[in-house]
């Protein structure tokens, strides 16, 4: 019986570990400025892989992965620290929710989150950075850079789907 815990423990500390090496792959890959560029477009691999995990996981280990993900984000984008994090702490919550309750876990039901999620916190960000300080050429950033990395990063998140389902059956046993 004893082993039986031990192994589980051992188990979910592993997910968790691959959870964190998740994490920091995607921390990398969103900083560098050469990987997956197509004509000055990134995808937005942080709030991709946290909103893929948080449709596996429970709300609030989805809600602390959220938050860790939206520090990272905020120090790669050189804004406000906390803003993404709050933003990808609710959009988590949300997303870990509304699957647990209501949507299926699918491809489709993923994109259509992130696009969701992405089109709210990077509209916030928008209005909050440029909107507000009446920036010129504001709409032209907008439909030319910030929609096209909201498509490229739903694009981004089909293969990021089955990673994060295998690393959420890691140490889970079916009864």
């Amino acid at each position: 019986m004893t082993h039986d815990i031990n192994r589980r423990r051992l188990l979910v500390t592993a997910r968790w570990l691959c959870y964190a090496l998740l994490l920091a792959v995607c921390y990398m890959l969103q900083t560098n400025r050469v990987l997956f560029d197509l004509g000055g477009i990134r995808p937005l691999w942080l709030p991709a892989a946290c909103l893929v995990l948080a449709m596996w996981e429970d709300a609030f280990p989805s809600v602390l992965y959220g938050m860790f993900a939206g520090l990272l984000w905020d120090v790669s984008s050189n804004r406000l620290a906390g803003f993404f994090a709050i933003c990808m702490m609710v959009c988590c919550f949300f997303c870990s929710s509304i699957t647990q309750l209501v949507l299926r876990r699918t491809v489709f039901n993923t994109c259509m989150l992130t696009l969701g999620c992405l089109f709210l916190v990077t509209g916030l960000d928008f209005l909050f950075s440029y909107v507000l300080f009446s920036l010129p050429q504001s709409g032209i950033y907008y439909v030319g850079t910030l929609i096209p990395t909201i498509v490229y990063t739903v694009v981004a998140c089909v293969p990021l789907y089955p990673l994060c389902s295998l690393m959420h059956r890691i140490g889970r046993t079916e009864n």
